[in-house]
């Protein structure tokens, strides 16, 4: 069967490292580039450090005048 995989291995498994962007286009004035953080979205009094689940987005302005040389690729 070629390359079968036992996946009951303890051996750990590399994934992709996931990258989040988001692309802004809306009519607020939004900074070039911001980070989002899912934490900011949990309750206060979370323990947002030791959250299972953290991740990061990059939005980016795609208005005009914004992320030029992003634009033009």
């Amino acid at each position: 069967m070629g390359n079968k995989r036992d996946i009951y291995s303890s051996k750990i498994i590399e994934l992709p490292y996931p990258q989040f962007v988001v692309f802004y286009n809306g009519t607020k004035e939004e900074p070039e580039r911001q980070i989002l953080e899912l934490n900011a979205a949990y309750p206060e009094g979370t323990d947002k450090e030791n959250a299972a689940l953290q991740c990061r987005a990059v939005v980016l302005n795609i208005n005009l005048g914004y992320n030029a040389d992003i634009m033009k690729k």
